[in-house]
């Protein structure tokens, strides 16, 4: 972010000549702010990969292109309606304090998603609702932090582990470096769907796990039945001793939308068996070397049966077998 107070720059800049620009410095992103050619407010992103496109309405044009010859794509941000500039540009300084939480541009770049989504989704869209994979991908993270993370990292190492609501790449990343990725499968799922190529071809040269946590819905009060509130209420309580960390829990969850979690919207899973698999040589997967140029997302299945030779059988703790 730059020294001086971004709205107050900006207002400077909307007093110069038009099409002026500056970055925010220090940001992850390769984030400016400023005007267009004509003197209206613009957001301007520079990327290595296509950014994703939303629609904000009829006061706010969102525009990607590619930059010939500069291997470079940017989405501009643009106010149409000049009435409400300061509105946009508070907006603007928020999304760039939002996604200023991340370490690298394609974390930053998600909280910058993000944010705009949850932006799109108060002016435009109705009751935003979780969906049932959103809720049960919740479900088996909370559940790997407690049973997996927090018993050798502790309560408090298992939340800062927990990387991926606030951007990261991956879901999980211990002191070690050592990386996690959750998947909530079903019993009988023959095969697991992975949404990136990064998530199992990491960047930096880590250790990863892929651990598969199989989910059956059952009626509340069944059982071991556990849920995002029973789960979050265990997590506070394992957080005690550290109560400092209780806000790094509610930030996490607040990024994913359950800060706190709806009652009218919690559902019961019964964690009918887990699986970690050591991601390394020969491990069934799509490589970024893979993907041919041009390409911008790629989403795969790995068949379970597949990745039984790199399964780690070693106990850990209760609840994983």
């Amino acid at each position: 972010m730059t020294a001086d107070d971004p709205q107050a720059v900006w207002q400077g800049l909307r007093e110069e000549q038009p099409g002026v620009q500056r970055r925010f410095e220090g940001h992850p992103l390769r984030l400016h702010y400023g005007t267009d050619e004509v003197g209206r407010p613009i957001l301007l992103l520079r990327l290595d990969t296509r950014p994703e496109t939303l629609e904000l309405g009829k006061a706010v044009s969102v525009e990607v292109g590619e930059r010939p010859g500069q291997q470079e794509w940017t989405m501009v941000i643009r106010l149409l309606d000049r009435a409400l500039t300061d509105t946009f540009v508070l907006l603007c300084i928020d999304l760039a304090e939002r996604s200023a939480l991340a370490d690298d541009e394609p974390g930053a770049l998600r909280l910058f998603h993000r944010a705009l989504r949850d932006f799109k989704d108060l002016l435009l869209g109705g009751i935003r609702r979780p969906s049932l994979e959103v809720i049960r991908g919740l479900v088996a993270e909370l559940w790997v932090a407690l049973r997996l993370l927090a018993p050798r990292l502790g309560a408090d190492g298992a939340v800062l582990a927990w990387g991926g609501p606030l951007g990261a790449a991956h879901d999980f990343r211990d002191p070690d470096n050592a990386l996690f990725e959750v998947k909530a499968i079903h019993a009988e799922s023959r095969s697991v769907t992975i949404s990136s190529v990064n998530q199992l071809d990491p960047i930096e040269p880590s250790p990863l796990t892929l651990v598969t946590v199989a989910l059956e819905e059952r009626p509340e009060g069944t059982g071991d039945a556990v849920s995002v509130g029973s789960l979050t209420a265990a997590f506070r309580d394992a957080l005690l001793v550290h109560p400092g960390m209780v806000g790094e829990l509610d930030r996490r969850l607040a990024a994913l939308g359950f800060d706190p979690p709806d009652p009218d919207n919690e559902r019961h899973f019964a964690v009918v068996g887990s699986r970690r698999y050591a991601v390394g040589q020969g491990f069934p997967r799509i490589m970024r070397g893979d993907v041919p140029s041009g390409i911008d997302r790629v989403t795969y299945q790995i068949a379970i049966s597949s990745m039984g030779r790199f399964e780690i059988v070693d106990p850990v703790g209760p609840g994983l077998d």
